[in-house]
């Protein structure tokens, strides 16, 4: 039989002590993290309720502010901003709905130019280590987020006439309908020709505006056309980071156009050229995000006569907002702000009760040209028939206007691409 003495016992004791404190220890050090992990996984609901909830405040407050108090100009890219469309079935299952909501959307939302300006500037800044690459490389193609670069300016693509055969094709044939059933009213065509007319590695065209020519039936003298034969010389005339001509480029166009109308005329001679306050970011800068090749514009001052100006039937103090722009400068410009928007309608007169009225059917090309033209005839009549039904409410009939206006000329007046459209009309 096994003796045990105290000093065992006491032993004993001891160790059972040790291990049940421990075991208490080990209970309240899991009790206690448990604790700390529910407390933690608490704080992160709370955190995300609260996100969530700020998302879709901030989400509300914006469509509230785009039904109710939308934002009318875009200051960024400088352009009208796209409104919430009008819900309907048929532009529900058509997809035309929900595009124009995403567009919306990308304009109304709150702060959303404050957020285009900042990603584009950080981008821009990173983007910019590699532009003297890109520039270094002369004479040749180089793409470049959807445009191309060429000799260091933003161009687009050449087109090739075959892309455009059947658009030209059914535009002619409803400009020979229309001008035949206005016997009487004299029609002009005046082509535009841009960087997507010519190869400018080998000077070589399309033959885009030959084949159209070609299909009109109208006089050979009555056809005329803007040309861009090189590189050097579509440098002159056209903006770096935009499709528009420049100020040059519209004067040049200018007087071509009294030439073809009128035959002779006196021209109007700006009286200063100047510089344009704010920077300008145009199409194909704003397609790249670069805003490297923002840019600064000029413009000519004209020694316009007294001109009343009407849109879509409203009285209009004033046609873009040239003097505006010098008189209160700003941070950003544009092509439209200068020469004003594409109108559905808009007819300036000035007074000239003898002269003739020319309709001008055209694409924004024609806004830099209308007002120098409206002081050699009584009246000029723009239509642009992408934005006619919706601005005016009314069908585009242009022998019907014609008639209607007492028109005498008829100029129509884009590029290939509005011409590939049929100039926006439908039929």
């Amino acid at each position: 039989m096994k003796t045990w003495y105290p000093y065992n016992l006491h032993l004993v004791l001891m160790e059972k002590i040790i291990y049940n404190h421990k075991d208490i220890k080990k209970k309240q050090g899991l009790e206690k993290s448990l604790s700390f992990a529910s407390e933690g996984e608490m704080l992160k609901n709370i955190f995300k309720i609260c996100f969530a909830g700020a998302v879709l405040a901030f989400l509300a407050v914006s469509l509230v502010k785009a039904v109710l108090a939308p934002t009318e100009i875009n200051s960024y890219e400088m352009r009208y901003a796209e409104r919430m469309p009008a819900l309907s079935a048929a532009e529900y299952l058509k997809g035309d709905f929900q595009t124009q909501m995403d567009s919306a959307l990308g304009d109304q939302i709150l702060f959303s130019n404050y957020y285009k300006k900042f990603y584009n500037e950080i981008s821009s800044k990173v983007d910019g280590i590699f532009t003297p690459l890109r520039h270094s490389i002369s004479d040749r193609y180089l793409n470049y987020k959807g445009a191309y670069i060429y000799n260091g300016q933003l161009i687009n693509p050449t087109v090739p006439l075959e892309d455009y055969r059947q658009g030209l094709k059914e535009a002619a044939e409803y400009i020979n309908a229309e001008l035949a059933s206005v016997p009487g009213v004299e029609f002009y065509l005046y082509y535009v020709e841009n960087d997507s007319d010519i190869y400018f590695e080998t000077a070589r065209k399309t033959g885009t505006y030959e084949y159209f020519a070609s299909l009109l039936d109208m006089p050979e003298e009555n056809i005329a056309r803007f040309e861009v034969n090189s590189f050097d010389e579509y440098h002159e005339l056209f903006y770096t980071g935009d499709h528009h001509w420049n100020h040059k480029g519209s004067y040049k166009a200018y007087i071509q156009l009294l030439n073809l109308l009128k035959g002779e005329g006196e021209a109007l001679v700006p009286e200063e050229e100047m510089d344009v306050p704010g920077i300008f970011i145009g199409s194909k800068a704003l397609l790249t995000g670069n805003t490297q090749y923002a840019e600064r514009m000029k413009a000519y001052r004209y020694p316009f006569p007294e001109i009343e100006i009407y849109v879509n039937g409203e009285r209009l103090p004033y046609h873009g907002e040239l003097e505006n722009l010098m008189r209160d400068g700003g941070d950003y410009c544009s092509y439209t702000s200068i020469y004003g928007d594409d109108l559905g309608c808009a007819i300036m007169s000035t007074g000239n009760e003898a002269g003739e009225k020319l309709l001008v059917l055209g694409d924004s090309y024609d806004n830099a040209v209308l007002k120098p033209l409206a002081c050699h005839f009584g009246q000029l009549h723009s239509v642009d028939a992408r934005y006619y039904p919706v601005q005016t409410g009314k069908l585009l009939d242009i022998s019907d206007y014609v008639t209607e206006n007492d028109i005498d000329k008829v100029l129509i007046l884009g590029c290939n691409a509005f011409f590939d459209i049929r100039m926006g009309l439908e039929w």
